[in-house]
């Protein structure tokens, strides 16, 4: 029983691993580790959630809250296979674990809310647990050890050069729109205020978690992913196009084949051009 307990320890810093870096811009060492998957009744709510088939993890960012008053909501959607990954150990690892710790253990703790929980419960995994991961596996794999801050850095600087969002607008604060201005308030009025849903807690606005979420996603396709939804693309006037109407990139299998002439040669080459994400191009 206790090995078993050991292998889900290793399972848990892996996973630690794969949230922090797969779900877009990496947060800091306390924000993820302090993730929880269910409320207390100390009004201590979870910040995991599936929409729209992805898992969203949600935190909130303090800096500048004794000027502005308000918290920064802030969105990390994960990869599908991270995700399934996630949900997986909570539905039949976690409870299975729970239910050792009371049969076979007598543990007199009650179920931890944490993800990443310490002995006992009561509180969660420090950031200094996440930097020695991030050592151990990057000293494993690269050769180079790593850490939290060091990271950061790296994650922001690849935006900037290889990603479209181009380094992640501050705060992702939305343009000012015709719409708004002529209903005389400004478009985070609008949109903070003004025709909200009932599921939207306070200080959410849902056109920025969808900006988030189109990080996450180019984050994805970035890391090789394939993402659960395809972002809008630009055409060449500059126009925002629906790409959920496009086809998935399909297997090379599976691509239409080349029309050859009727003595057997091939045609003139064709250039095969298959966007995913309005980035990654495939040429053939």
């Amino acid at each position: 029983m206790q090995r078993y307990k050991t292998k889900v320890e290793g399972f848990l810093e892996s996973l630690l691993l794969l949230v922090h870096i797969t779900g877009g811009q990496p947060g800091r060492g306390t924000e993820l580790t302090s993730l929880r998957h269910i409320n207390t009744i100390s009004d201590y709510h979870r910040n995991i959630f599936a929409d729209h088939g992805m898992i969203n993890t949600v935190t909130t960012y303090h800096k500048g809250y004794s000027i502005t008053g308000s918290a920064k909501i802030i969105h990390r959607f994960l990869p599908k296979e991270v995700g399934e990954l996630l949900v997986y150990y909570l539905r039949l690892v976690l409870s299975f674990c729970q239910k050792l710790d009371l049969l076979v253990f007598r543990s007199p703790d009650q179920p931890s809310s944490f993800l990443w929980p310490k002995s006992g419960g009561r509180d969660s995994w420090g950031s200094e647990r996440l930097s020695r991961v991030l050592k151990r596996e990057f000293m494993n794999t690269i050769g180079v050890p790593m850490s939290i801050v060091v990271w950061r850095h790296l994650a922001i600087a690849i935006s900037r050069k290889h990603l479209a969002c181009g380094g992640f607008k501050r705060d992702y604060d939305m343009d000012e729109t015709t719409f708004d201005n002529q209903s005389c308030h400004a478009t985070r009025t609008a949109r903070s205020i003004y025709a909200r849903g009932l599921e939207e807690a306070a200080d959410h606005i849902e056109a920025r978690k969808e900006s988030y979420r189109k990080v996450s996603q180019e984050w994805h396709a970035f890391l090789g992913f394939l993402p659960a939804q395809l972002l809008p693309t630009r055409n060449i006037h500059g126009t925002l196009e629906d790409s959920s109407r496009r086809d998935v990139l399909k297997p090379l299998s599976d691509q239409p084949k080349r029309p050859s002439k009727d003595d057997g040669s091939r045609g003139p080459a064709k250039k095969v051009r298959t966007e995913v994400e309005g980035r990654c191009t495939i040429n053939m």
